[in-house]
């Protein structure tokens, strides 16, 4: 993850943006800003992740995005869009945006986004078909979770399993990986391709999004 990375709410809607940086803050991600609009950006060359809840027209978020661009070229763009027009969005802009959900997301699917941008992933790609696949690929084993909120272990992953997947959110590399566990770079490889069959993950960016998703980060 990048280090010092929040994230800046821009939705219209009061509701939905305390909503929105409700969810975000109970999951310890530091929402830096709440923006009624893109004028209200804390300022130019803003780093942080973009969360931009947009309307229906078309060429109206097309412009907020080019906008985004303008003033602040490096930071991510999360677009929360309408359920009902997810899909034909998703088709046009999944190259403009570093994510795109739908409006009726879970909260877990918003927070599993935002951690993957955070962690430098694109976590859309034309191949997508629900916005659940953005962060739960199709066969993936899904964890509970503990009284109180805490997250459990999925029970078919090992302790160095989990450890390493946690890792990957980070950004970290294989050798990076290696070094923090004190363990070879081959030995990591091969856990993760255990990883992968047991979460249904393709590959590293779908393991990624899953372990942000479902377990806890090292801090």
């Amino acid at each position: 993850m990048v280090h010092g990375m929040g994230v800046v709410v821009v939705s219209g809607i009061r509701l939905y943006r305390e909503m929105l940086a409700k969810f975000l803050s109970s999951a310890s991600i530091d929402v830096r800003a709440c923006c009624e609009s893109l004028d209200e950006l804390p300022g130019p060359d803003v780093t942080d992740v973009i969360l931009l809840h947009d309307g229906e027209v078309f060429g109206q978020i097309l412009q907020d995005i080019r906008t985004v661009r303008a003033r602040s070229p490096q930071a991510p763009i999360i677009l929360v869009v309408p359920a009902d027009r997810y899909e034909e969005l998703r088709a046009v802009l999944w190259r403009d945006v570093s994510a795109i959900i739908s409006d009726d997301s879970a909260a877990d699917t918003l927070v599993g986004a935002v951690r993957v941008v955070q962690a430098g992933f694109a976590v859309m790609t034309p191949q997508h078909r629900t916005p659940s696949e953005i962060i739960f690929p199709p066969g993936a084993a899904i964890s509970g979770r503990q009284r109180g909120g805490a997250r459990s272990r999925p029970l078919n992953l090992s302790p160095q399993e989990s450890r390493i997947l946690s890792r990957l959110v980070a950004g970290g590399s294989n050798k990076d990986i290696a070094n923090e566990l004190g363990i070879c770079e081959t030995t990591v490889k091969v856990h993760l391709r255990a990883c992968y069959e047991k979460i249904g993950a393709k590959n590293r960016t779908q393991a990624a999004m899953w372990a942000a998703a479902h377990l806890d980060q090292p801090s």
